[in-house]
Protein backbone atom coordinates (compact mmCIF):
# COMPACT_ATOMS: atom_id res chain seq x y z
CA UNK A 1 0.00 0.00 0.00
CA UNK A 2 1.27 3.80 -0.76
CA UNK A 3 1.84 5.64 1.91
CA UNK A 4 0.04 9.14 1.86
CA UNK A 5 2.93 10.90 3.90
CA UNK A 6 5.58 12.85 2.15
CA UNK A 7 8.84 10.75 2.40
CA UNK A 8 7.37 7.15 3.66
CA UNK A 9 7.83 5.73 0.42
CA UNK A 10 11.63 5.53 1.05
CA UNK A 11 10.52 3.13 4.13
CA UNK A 12 11.78 -0.05 3.49
CA UNK A 13 9.22 -2.95 4.25
CA UNK A 14 9.39 -4.48 7.60
CA UNK A 15 8.51 -8.47 6.45
CA UNK A 16 5.78 -10.08 8.18
CA UNK A 17 6.37 -13.54 9.86
CA UNK A 18 3.72 -16.33 11.36
CA UNK A 19 0.34 -15.60 10.42
CA UNK A 20 -0.01 -11.91 8.84
CA UNK A 21 -3.62 -11.46 7.06
CA UNK A 22 -2.95 -7.79 7.91
CA UNK A 23 0.48 -7.79 6.22
CA UNK A 24 -0.12 -4.58 4.31
CA UNK A 25 -1.28 -2.86 7.16
CA UNK A 26 1.40 -3.61 9.09
CA UNK A 27 3.58 -2.58 6.70
CA UNK A 28 1.91 0.46 6.18
CA UNK A 29 2.28 1.32 9.89
CA UNK A 30 5.91 0.49 9.82
CA UNK A 31 6.21 3.10 7.00
CA UNK A 32 4.65 6.00 8.95
CA UNK A 33 6.46 5.18 12.09
CA UNK A 34 9.64 4.52 10.43
CA UNK A 35 9.13 8.12 9.26
CA UNK A 36 8.23 10.05 12.21
CA UNK A 37 4.75 10.17 10.54
CA UNK A 38 3.53 9.88 13.61
CA UNK A 39 3.91 13.19 15.18
CA UNK A 40 5.62 13.71 18.77
CA UNK A 41 3.20 14.72 21.24
CA UNK A 42 3.72 16.90 24.50
CA UNK A 43 1.54 14.59 26.04
CA UNK A 44 -0.55 11.98 25.60
CA UNK A 45 -3.74 10.66 26.95
CA UNK A 46 -5.31 7.34 27.86
CA UNK A 47 -8.59 6.21 26.89
CA UNK A 48 -10.83 6.13 29.49
CA UNK A 49 -14.50 4.68 30.12
CA UNK A 50 -15.37 7.63 32.30
CA UNK A 51 -13.66 10.40 30.38
CA UNK A 52 -13.22 14.20 31.87
CA UNK A 53 -12.72 17.10 29.60
CA UNK A 54 -9.63 18.18 29.01
CA UNK A 55 -8.76 21.79 28.48
CA UNK A 56 -6.34 22.48 25.78
CA UNK A 57 -4.63 26.31 25.94
CA UNK A 58 -3.69 28.07 22.76
CA UNK A 59 -1.46 25.75 20.66
CA UNK A 60 -1.39 22.87 22.77
CA UNK A 61 -1.48 19.63 21.68
CA UNK A 62 -2.15 16.18 22.67
CA UNK A 63 -1.82 12.68 21.59
CA UNK A 64 -4.65 10.11 21.29
CA UNK A 65 -4.07 6.18 20.42
CA UNK A 66 -5.82 3.53 20.15
CA UNK A 67 -5.03 1.18 23.65
CA UNK A 68 -1.78 -1.01 23.01
CA UNK A 69 -1.10 1.12 19.40
CA UNK A 70 0.65 0.19 17.55
CA UNK A 71 -0.09 -3.40 18.41
CA UNK A 72 -3.21 -4.92 17.74
CA UNK A 73 -6.10 -3.50 20.20
CA UNK A 74 -8.31 -5.46 22.18
CA UNK A 75 -12.03 -6.89 21.76
CA UNK A 76 -14.71 -5.05 23.63
CA UNK A 77 -13.43 -2.01 23.76
CA UNK A 78 -15.49 1.36 25.01
CA UNK A 79 -13.56 4.01 26.11
CA UNK A 80 -13.07 8.01 25.24
CA UNK A 81 -12.04 11.34 25.66
CA UNK A 82 -13.22 14.60 25.30
CA UNK A 83 -11.59 18.35 24.93
CA UNK A 84 -12.50 21.88 25.11
CA UNK A 85 -10.60 24.60 24.02
CA UNK A 86 -10.38 27.43 26.41
CA UNK A 87 -8.98 30.29 24.10
CA UNK A 88 -12.24 31.49 21.72
CA UNK A 89 -9.33 32.37 18.90
CA UNK A 90 -8.67 28.56 18.51
CA UNK A 91 -10.73 25.86 17.10
CA UNK A 92 -9.75 21.93 18.10
CA UNK A 93 -7.74 19.89 15.08
CA UNK A 94 -8.12 16.35 15.08
CA UNK A 95 -5.57 14.84 12.66
CA UNK A 96 -5.06 10.94 12.36
CA UNK A 97 -1.71 9.94 10.53
CA UNK A 98 -2.43 6.25 11.13
CA UNK A 99 -6.05 5.05 10.99
CA UNK A 100 -6.91 1.47 10.61
CA UNK A 101 -10.01 -0.06 11.93
CA UNK A 102 -11.87 -2.99 11.33
CA UNK A 103 -14.79 -2.76 8.81
CA UNK A 104 -16.98 -5.21 6.47
CA UNK A 105 -17.63 -4.00 2.90
CA UNK A 106 -21.19 -2.18 2.42
CA UNK A 107 -21.97 -2.46 6.39
CA UNK A 108 -22.28 -0.15 9.15
CA UNK A 109 -19.15 0.55 11.28
CA UNK A 110 -19.42 -2.20 13.79
CA UNK A 111 -15.52 -1.19 15.14
CA UNK A 112 -15.45 2.61 15.16
CA UNK A 113 -14.07 5.69 16.17
CA UNK A 114 -16.51 8.15 16.86
CA UNK A 115 -16.46 11.95 16.52
CA UNK A 116 -19.01 14.40 17.76
CA UNK A 117 -21.75 11.65 16.79
CA UNK A 118 -19.98 10.82 13.60
CA UNK A 119 -18.45 7.23 13.35
CA UNK A 120 -15.30 6.17 11.12
CA UNK A 121 -14.18 2.93 10.14
CA UNK A 122 -11.97 1.24 8.02
CA UNK A 123 -9.02 3.68 6.64
CA UNK A 124 -10.95 6.88 6.09
CA UNK A 125 -9.17 8.74 9.02
CA UNK A 126 -11.35 11.36 9.99
CA UNK A 127 -9.81 15.39 9.59
CA UNK A 128 -12.58 17.10 12.29
CA UNK A 129 -12.54 20.72 13.26
CA UNK A 130 -14.36 21.69 16.51
CA UNK A 131 -15.93 25.05 17.05
CA UNK A 132 -16.70 24.14 20.40
CA UNK A 133 -16.25 20.77 22.14
CA UNK A 134 -14.34 17.32 20.98
CA UNK A 135 -16.04 14.38 22.28
CA UNK A 136 -14.27 11.10 20.97
CA UNK A 137 -15.61 7.75 21.49
CA UNK A 138 -13.86 4.37 20.44
CA UNK A 139 -15.48 1.08 20.51
CA UNK A 140 -14.35 -2.17 19.07
CA UNK A 141 -15.82 -5.65 18.96
CA UNK A 142 -13.65 -8.05 17.96
CA UNK A 143 -10.22 -6.63 17.98
CA UNK A 144 -7.54 -7.78 16.14
CA UNK A 145 -6.93 -4.37 14.51
CA UNK A 146 -4.16 -2.04 14.18
CA UNK A 147 -6.10 0.86 15.22
CA UNK A 148 -5.46 4.58 15.16
CA UNK A 149 -2.96 7.72 16.08
CA UNK A 150 -4.45 10.69 16.71
CA UNK A 151 -2.92 14.57 17.82
CA UNK A 152 -5.49 16.84 18.75
CA UNK A 153 -4.85 20.47 18.62
CA UNK A 154 -6.44 23.78 20.07
CA UNK A 155 -5.13 25.80 16.84
CA UNK A 156 -5.17 29.56 16.60
CA UNK A 157 -7.50 31.19 13.69
CA UNK A 158 -5.67 34.70 12.95
CA UNK A 159 -8.92 36.26 12.15
CA UNK A 160 -10.19 35.89 15.61
CA UNK A 161 -7.14 37.66 17.53
CA UNK A 162 -7.71 40.82 19.06
CA UNK A 163 -5.22 43.39 20.00
CA UNK A 164 -4.44 44.98 23.35
CA UNK A 165 -5.65 48.51 23.03
CA UNK A 166 -7.58 51.15 25.04
CA UNK A 167 -8.70 54.40 24.60
CA UNK A 168 -5.84 57.15 24.85
CA UNK A 169 -6.31 58.96 27.71
CA UNK A 170 -3.95 61.47 26.31
CA UNK A 171 -6.03 63.62 24.44
CA UNK A 172 -10.05 63.78 25.53
CA UNK A 173 -11.10 64.09 21.80
CA UNK A 174 -8.62 61.46 19.97
CA UNK A 175 -9.77 58.37 18.87
CA UNK A 176 -6.09 56.85 19.02
CA UNK A 177 -5.40 53.80 20.50
CA UNK A 178 -2.82 52.95 22.41
CA UNK A 179 -1.16 49.43 23.40
CA UNK A 180 -1.20 48.58 27.31
CA UNK A 181 1.99 47.36 28.82
CA UNK A 182 2.87 44.51 31.26
CA UNK A 183 -0.47 42.07 30.66
CA UNK A 184 0.55 38.27 30.32
CA UNK A 185 -1.95 36.74 28.11
CA UNK A 186 -4.21 34.82 30.28
CA UNK A 187 -5.63 31.53 28.96
CA UNK A 188 -8.95 31.80 31.21
CA UNK A 189 -6.94 31.43 34.51
CA UNK A 190 -4.58 28.17 33.08
CA UNK A 191 -1.11 28.59 34.59
CA UNK A 192 1.65 26.27 35.11
CA UNK A 193 3.75 25.66 38.18
CA UNK A 194 6.94 27.77 38.03
CA UNK A 195 10.41 26.90 38.81
CA UNK A 196 12.06 25.58 35.97
CA UNK A 197 8.75 24.69 34.49
CA UNK A 198 7.20 25.50 30.64
CA UNK A 199 5.63 28.59 30.19
CA UNK A 200 1.95 28.47 29.04
CA UNK A 201 1.62 28.91 25.41
CA UNK A 202 2.05 32.69 24.91
CA UNK A 203 1.52 33.94 28.75
CA UNK A 204 4.43 36.42 28.11
CA UNK A 205 3.55 38.55 25.18
CA UNK A 206 6.50 40.64 25.45
CA UNK A 207 9.48 37.61 24.98
CA UNK A 208 11.16 37.40 21.80
CA UNK A 209 14.27 35.69 20.32
CA UNK A 210 17.05 35.85 18.23
CA UNK A 211 18.04 33.72 15.89
CA UNK A 212 20.00 33.66 13.27
CA UNK A 213 18.14 33.56 9.14
CA UNK A 214 19.59 30.17 8.83
CA UNK A 215 18.48 28.34 12.30
CA UNK A 216 15.91 28.01 14.72
CA UNK A 217 17.70 28.22 17.57
CA UNK A 218 17.49 30.77 19.79
CA UNK A 219 20.96 32.35 20.90
CA UNK A 220 19.64 35.40 23.06
CA UNK A 221 16.15 36.28 24.52
CA UNK A 222 15.04 40.16 24.50
CA UNK A 223 11.45 41.45 25.12
CA UNK A 224 9.42 44.18 23.00
CA UNK A 225 8.80 47.91 24.60
CA UNK A 226 7.28 49.70 21.43
CA UNK A 227 6.09 48.42 18.08
CA UNK A 228 9.35 48.84 16.51
CA UNK A 229 12.13 48.94 19.77
CA UNK A 230 13.40 45.78 21.25
CA UNK A 231 15.53 45.25 24.27
CA UNK A 232 18.43 43.16 24.70
CA UNK A 233 21.52 42.64 26.09
CA UNK A 234 24.25 44.76 24.58
CA UNK A 235 26.91 41.46 24.56
CA UNK A 236 23.93 39.83 22.60
CA UNK A 237 23.77 43.00 20.24
CA UNK A 238 27.05 43.30 19.62
CA UNK A 239 27.78 40.49 17.89
CA UNK A 240 24.98 41.46 15.11
CA UNK A 241 26.41 44.75 14.71
CA UNK A 242 27.36 44.94 10.72
CA UNK A 243 25.48 41.69 10.14
CA UNK A 244 21.75 42.53 10.61
CA UNK A 245 20.74 40.78 7.80
CA UNK A 246 22.09 37.72 8.87
CA UNK A 247 19.94 37.89 12.34
CA UNK A 248 16.00 37.99 13.07
CA UNK A 249 14.15 38.65 15.92
CA UNK A 250 11.39 36.01 17.14
CA UNK A 251 8.26 37.37 18.11
CA UNK A 252 5.37 35.38 19.59
CA UNK A 253 7.20 32.42 19.18
CA UNK A 254 6.38 29.29 21.56
CA UNK A 255 7.62 26.21 20.33
CA UNK A 256 10.62 26.95 18.09
CA UNK A 257 10.24 23.46 16.04
CA UNK A 258 6.28 24.68 15.54
CA UNK A 259 5.67 27.57 14.51
CA UNK A 260 2.64 29.17 14.77
CA UNK A 261 0.58 32.10 12.90
CA UNK A 262 1.31 34.51 15.61
CA UNK A 263 5.16 33.98 15.20
CA UNK A 264 6.67 37.28 13.52
CA UNK A 265 10.01 37.09 12.09
CA UNK A 266 11.74 40.16 11.80
CA UNK A 267 14.20 41.85 10.37
CA UNK A 268 16.43 44.19 12.26
CA UNK A 269 17.09 47.64 10.91
CA UNK A 270 19.08 49.30 13.47
CA UNK A 271 21.55 48.27 16.72
CA UNK A 272 22.16 50.68 19.48
CA UNK A 273 24.70 49.93 22.06
CA UNK A 274 24.55 51.52 25.33
CA UNK A 275 27.86 54.20 24.90
CA UNK A 276 28.88 52.92 28.53
CA UNK A 277 28.76 49.40 27.54
CA UNK A 278 32.03 47.33 28.64
CA UNK A 279 32.71 44.38 26.92
CA UNK A 280 35.21 42.79 29.85
CA UNK A 281 33.38 43.62 32.97
CA UNK A 282 29.33 43.35 31.57
CA UNK A 283 28.44 46.89 33.11
CA UNK A 284 26.03 48.83 30.87
CA UNK A 285 24.63 45.88 29.27
CA UNK A 286 21.84 46.82 27.33
CA UNK A 287 20.83 47.39 24.08
CA UNK A 288 17.93 47.96 21.37
CA UNK A 289 17.37 46.47 18.43
CA UNK A 290 15.06 48.64 16.09
CA UNK A 291 13.23 45.77 14.13
CA UNK A 292 10.24 45.61 11.57
CA UNK A 293 6.83 47.11 12.77
CA UNK A 294 5.58 44.33 15.36
CA UNK A 295 1.65 43.65 15.10
CA UNK A 296 0.67 43.30 18.53
CA UNK A 297 -2.30 41.48 20.03
CA UNK A 298 -3.43 39.78 23.14
CA UNK A 299 -0.62 37.23 22.54
CA UNK A 300 1.89 40.05 21.53
CA UNK A 301 2.42 42.80 23.53
CA UNK A 302 5.68 45.50 25.40
CA UNK A 303 6.60 44.75 28.82
CA UNK A 304 6.02 47.60 31.02
CA UNK A 305 9.22 49.77 32.10
CA UNK A 306 9.76 49.84 36.17
CA UNK A 307 9.58 52.47 38.56
CA UNK A 308 12.58 54.67 38.16
CA UNK A 309 12.47 55.07 41.92
CA UNK A 310 12.46 50.94 42.55
CA UNK A 311 14.49 49.44 44.54
CA UNK A 312 13.53 45.85 43.44
CA UNK A 313 15.50 43.85 46.30
CA UNK A 314 14.11 41.03 48.07
CA UNK A 315 10.85 40.48 45.69
CA UNK A 316 10.18 37.39 43.29
CA UNK A 317 11.12 38.10 39.69
CA UNK A 318 10.47 35.76 36.67
CA UNK A 319 13.06 34.66 34.00
CA UNK A 320 12.18 33.49 30.54
CA UNK A 321 14.17 32.02 27.72
CA UNK A 322 14.95 29.61 25.44
CA UNK A 323 17.83 28.67 26.94
CA UNK A 324 19.87 25.84 27.77
CA UNK A 325 18.46 23.86 31.17
CA UNK A 326 21.83 23.19 32.72
CA UNK A 327 25.24 24.37 32.43
CA UNK A 328 26.73 23.31 28.79
CA UNK A 329 23.35 21.28 28.44
CA UNK A 330 20.63 21.43 25.39
CA UNK A 331 18.80 24.73 24.44
CA UNK A 332 14.84 24.17 25.24
CA UNK A 333 12.94 23.79 22.11
CA UNK A 334 9.66 25.29 24.31
CA UNK A 335 9.86 28.72 26.29
CA UNK A 336 10.51 28.03 29.62
CA UNK A 337 10.36 30.13 32.58
CA UNK A 338 11.17 30.39 36.82
CA UNK A 339 10.81 32.54 39.67
CA UNK A 340 14.11 33.67 41.33
CA UNK A 341 14.35 36.32 44.92
CA UNK A 342 16.18 39.26 44.08
CA UNK A 343 18.90 40.39 46.42
CA UNK A 344 20.88 43.36 47.89
CA UNK A 345 23.74 43.90 46.33
CA UNK A 346 25.69 44.00 48.98
CA UNK A 347 24.50 40.07 49.43
CA UNK A 348 25.74 39.80 46.03
CA UNK A 349 29.08 40.78 46.56
CA UNK A 350 29.85 38.10 48.59
CA UNK A 351 29.83 36.17 45.25
CA UNK A 352 31.07 38.41 42.57
CA UNK A 353 33.28 41.17 45.09
CA UNK A 354 33.80 44.58 42.99
CA UNK A 355 32.46 42.45 39.76
CA UNK A 356 29.39 43.57 40.63
CA UNK A 357 28.47 47.35 40.38
CA UNK A 358 25.34 49.75 41.10
CA UNK A 359 23.72 48.82 37.62
CA UNK A 360 23.59 45.26 38.05
CA UNK A 361 20.73 43.32 40.23
CA UNK A 362 21.30 39.78 41.90
CA UNK A 363 18.51 37.05 41.60
CA UNK A 364 18.85 33.39 42.49
CA UNK A 365 18.72 31.00 45.56
CA UNK A 366 21.63 30.88 47.96
CA UNK A 367 21.20 26.57 47.23
CA UNK A 368 20.86 27.21 43.94
CA UNK A 369 18.76 25.22 41.23
CA UNK A 370 17.27 27.72 39.82
CA UNK A 371 18.54 30.22 37.50
CA UNK A 372 19.04 31.56 34.24
CA UNK A 373 21.67 29.51 31.65
CA UNK A 374 23.37 29.99 28.22
CA UNK A 375 20.79 31.47 25.55
CA UNK A 376 18.51 33.14 27.96
CA UNK A 377 20.67 36.27 27.79
CA UNK A 378 19.27 39.58 27.14
CA UNK A 379 16.07 38.42 28.08
CA UNK A 380 13.68 40.18 30.55
CA UNK A 381 13.85 39.34 34.16
CA UNK A 382 10.09 40.99 35.11
CA UNK A 383 7.98 41.70 38.30
CA UNK A 384 4.29 41.73 39.10
CA UNK A 385 3.85 44.98 40.06
CA UNK A 386 1.46 44.88 43.59
CA UNK A 387 0.17 48.29 42.56
CA UNK A 388 -1.49 47.74 39.21
CA UNK A 389 -0.86 44.80 38.78
CA UNK A 390 0.77 44.73 35.48
CA UNK A 391 4.14 43.33 34.92
CA UNK A 392 7.28 45.64 34.75
CA UNK A 393 10.80 44.42 33.35
CA UNK A 394 13.38 44.86 36.01
CA UNK A 395 16.54 43.49 34.22
CA UNK A 396 18.53 41.92 31.90
CA UNK A 397 19.94 38.31 32.14
CA UNK A 398 23.23 39.39 31.58
CA UNK A 399 25.88 37.48 33.43
CA UNK A 400 27.12 34.72 35.80
CA UNK A 401 29.22 32.11 37.38
CA UNK A 402 27.85 28.66 35.93
CA UNK A 403 24.02 28.53 36.12
CA UNK A 404 22.01 27.91 38.99
CA UNK A 405 25.34 26.86 41.38
CA UNK A 406 25.18 27.26 45.16
CA UNK A 407 26.06 30.45 46.23
CA UNK A 408 26.26 32.36 42.70
CA UNK A 409 23.21 34.21 41.81
CA UNK A 410 22.35 35.49 38.29
CA UNK A 411 23.19 38.51 37.36
CA UNK A 412 21.12 41.58 35.42
CA UNK A 413 21.18 44.67 34.12
CA UNK A 414 19.28 46.98 36.35
CA UNK A 415 16.69 48.29 34.20
CA UNK A 416 15.94 51.58 36.65
CA UNK A 417 19.35 52.92 36.10
CA UNK A 418 18.48 53.24 32.30
CA UNK A 419 15.49 54.91 32.45
CA UNK A 420 16.75 58.32 30.83
CA UNK A 421 18.54 55.81 28.09
CA UNK A 422 15.68 54.00 27.24
CA UNK A 423 13.30 56.67 26.97
CA UNK A 424 15.54 58.98 24.98
CA UNK A 425 16.07 55.55 22.06
CA UNK A 426 12.56 55.44 22.12
CA UNK A 427 11.44 59.11 21.80
CA UNK A 428 14.60 59.58 18.69
CA UNK A 429 16.72 62.10 20.97
CA UNK A 430 19.66 59.53 21.23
Amino acid sequence: MGSPFPGASGASEVPCTGNCPLGSIFSYLWKVMANDAILPPQTSLECSQNSTMTLLAAEEEVQINSPNFPSLYPAKTDCGWKFKGSDPAARLILFCPAFYLKKVEDQNCTEYLEVNEIKYCGSEAPVFNATDDLVLNFKSEDGLMPGFNCTVTASLLKDKLQPIVKESTQTSNSSEKQTRCGEKYDVFGITRIVGGEQATPYEYPWQVGLVQTTSRNVFCGGSIITKKWVLTAAHCAASMIGKESRFKVLVGAYILSSPSIIQQNLSIRRIILHENYNPHELDSDIAFLEVDPIVFSQRVGPVCLPDPSGIFENVTGTVTGWGTLKADGEPSNVLMEVDVPTMTNAKCRQAYGDYLTENMLCAGYARGGKDSCQGDSGGPLVYQSPEHGRWEQIGIVSWGSGCAGVGTPGVYTRLTSYIDWINSVIEGTN
